[in-house]
């Protein structure tokens, strides 16, 4: 597992960008700040797609996603297996001209974070920044791209993700390529 952070982001993207796009599929997973907001924004096995979105919706308003986790999967054909490439990003908001991101923390989440050896300090002092849509459409009038959002477009681009659900990126919008 490689671990990306804002000082190796840079150099690492053409490498992720490339695995992307040569995969068969890839898997995501992420951690948050938090995970429930009261018991109606609790997950169930038997939420619909759309049920289960809008609760992934509500929590990333009120939650960050601090960690990212990105596996590609490669054919050998050769061996008939797969070859796994993963990564591990870390990732804080940007803050960006009068935009200043407030978000919560729960304690079982930090609780489960802890127990799991979640590097607070990474996550703080070397995540990846990011911007939402409309953060994006402001700043990139002017700049260009900037962190995260790069693999994410990446991955819509690769049409290896029936559908991805990515909360507090992009406005929590539901990508379906």
């Amino acid at each position: 597992m490689v671990e990306v952070t804002v000082y190796n982001f840079s150099k690492l993207l053409p490498t992720i960008s490339q695995l992307i796009k040569d995969s068969c599929f890839v898997s995501i997973d992420t951690e948050f700040t938090g995970s429930a907001i009261d018991y109606v924004h609790s997950m169930n096995l038997f939420d619909t797609m759309e049920e289960r979105f809008n609760k992934l919706k509500s929590l990333a308003q009120h939650f960050l996603i601090c960690q990212i986790g990105l596996s590609a999967f490669i054919k050998d054909q050769r061996a008939n297996t797969y070859v796994t490439h993963t990564y591990n990003f870390h990732l804080f908001p940007s803050v960006c001209g009068l935009h200043d991101r407030r978000f919560s923390m729960q304690a079982s989440n930090v609780e489960f974070l802890r127990k799991h050896n979640f590097d607070f300090n990474k996550f703080i002092y070397q995540g990846i920044p990011y911007l939402n849509d409309e953060q994006e459409a402001a700043y990139s009038r002017n700049v260009a791209d900037l962190g995260f959002t790069c693999v994410f477009r990446e991955l819509v681009k690769s049409k290896k993700v029936n559908t991805c659900i990515l909360q507090n990126l992009y406005r929590n919008v539901l990508f379906s390529p």
